[in-house]
């Protein structure tokens, strides 16, 4: 097995790649969709990552509301 220093220097852990099967091809085809996406212009990525755009939105949105229920449940019971 490779060691840390190996692994931080380039090096190959071929015991990594027996359990996984990952190939070299495989790895430069992940690495180069990796830097793809982080060159890739604003309104383009939103035009392609649309639907993830707006399920963050919907989360957070929801997430804000849950707070603001539990403000708003305190405020009503007192009232009662």
């Amino acid at each position: 097995m490779a060691t840390t220093e190996t692994l931080e220097k380039g090096g190959r852990d071929d015991t990594l790649i027996a359990r996984t099967g990952m190939n070299d091809v495989l790895i430069a085809q992940a690495q180069a969709a990796g830097e793809a996406e982080k060159a890739m212009p604003w309104k383009q990525a939103v035009s392609i990552y649309w639907r993830g755009g707006l399920w963050s939105m919907g989360l957070s949105v929801a997430l804000v509301m849950e707070g603001y229920d539990v403000g708003l449940v305190r405020l009503v019971s007192v009232h009662d």
